[in-house]
């Protein structure tokens, strides 16, 4: 996730920024988007989910099962991911681990691959890289930055990803946003 290229600003809008960079051995490019969220750290965690049911604001989320969970900090979860036609849909083995800081300011949940954790379906197995970075701002405000490298497997052309990574995940960010302004997130 952490590569050596630098971060190239895509998209400046509605108080979300959208970073791309290149990915050394990848033809797919990493994302990273930068807001900040009017609500607090605990509800923005709950929004970005448990691992028990799709998130709202992931609009290509299709279905969520968790297959092991460790401790409230860390879990195991398989998804199915609704990939645009004519493209096949796509699954992930997420291992899922919950940080805290020790002043409790701060939240980071990082997701990785870890296909070996449970036999491929019918669908193309896709490889992730992401993580989710919640800082207390205070006044009911936080700094939410997401940061997300795939490889989505099968025959996803390079140049309709790297196009489409920063519109789609953009969206992502609007819909989180209007799920925590809704009150649906509590």
């Amino acid at each position: 996730m952490h590569a050596d290229s630098a971060w190239i600003l895509k998209k400046d809008r509605n108080n979300i920024q959208v970073f791309t960079r290149a990915i050394p051995d990848s033809p797919y490019h990493a994302a990273k988007l930068i807001t900040e969220l009017d609500s607090d750290l605990e509800t923005v965690a709950k929004a970005i989910g448990n691992g028990q049911e799709c998130n709202a604001w992931i609009k290509m989320c299709k279905k969520v099962t968790l297959l092991e969970q460790i401790s409230p900090e860390e879990m195991f979860f398989y998804t199915v991911l609704d990939f645009p036609f004519p493209l096949k849909d796509r699954e992930s083995v997420l291992h899922v681990t919950t940080q805290r800081s020790h002043d409790l300011k701060s939240v980071t949940i990082t997701m990785q691959s870890a296909d070996d954790k449970y036999p491929q379906q019918s669908y193309i197995r896709m490889v992730s890289d992401i993580t989710y970075k919640i800082q207390d701002l205070d006044n009911n405000k936080v700094r939410f930055t997401w940061f997300v490298q795939s490889n989505p497997g099968g025959n996803v052309k390079t140049s309709l990803y790297n196009a489409r990574l920063p519109k789609d995940t953009y969206k992502d960010v609007l819909r989180l946003r209007n799920l925590l302004q809704s009150g649906k997130a509590n």
